[in-house]
């Protein structure tokens, strides 16, 4: 799989790393198979950490960043099914119009109803987490 997922030791604060190849059908439930069980074992606010700067640049990766947001939809419904009470505070890594487009459509009520954000480097991302769950 992609997709390198780890909790920060310590820290309430999950990290997901996706390389190629990518494949949204196999990868997203994947991840979400991974992230419930973590976020259900933290208590309080969790913030989840999604690195696609490896692949979201490239320009063929508009219809793979639908497809996701679309497994991320049933991801997010998984997850509340599991008893996951708030969604993680979500922050997305990369740059470029598909990253932008990416974090924005997670508003949308069809992929999930909640704010991404979106930082160009995994440094600005862990700073954001951080301040973020601090308040």
């Amino acid at each position: 799989m992609p997709i390198k997922m780890e909790q920060l030791p310590g820290e309430s604060i999950i990290n997901a790393t996706i390389n190629e190849p990518f494949d949204p059908d196999r990868d997203i439930p994947a991840l979400f198979a991974e992230f419930i069980p973590l976020r259900l074992a933290i208590q309080g606010d969790v913030a989840l950490i999604l690195d696609f700067s490896s692949v979201v640049s490239k320009p063929n990766s508009f219809s793979p960043m639908v497809l996701s947001m679309a497994e991320a939809s049933r991801g997010v419904r998984a997850s509340k099914e599991a008893g996951v009470g708030r969604p993680p505070i979500t922050i997305f890594v990369g740059s470029g119009p598909i990253a932008n487009l990416a974090a924005q459509a997670m508003e949308q009520e069809q992929y999930g109803g909640t704010r991404g954000h979106l930082c160009a480097t995994y440094d600005e991302a862990l700073a954001l987490a951080r301040a973020k769950l601090s308040t």
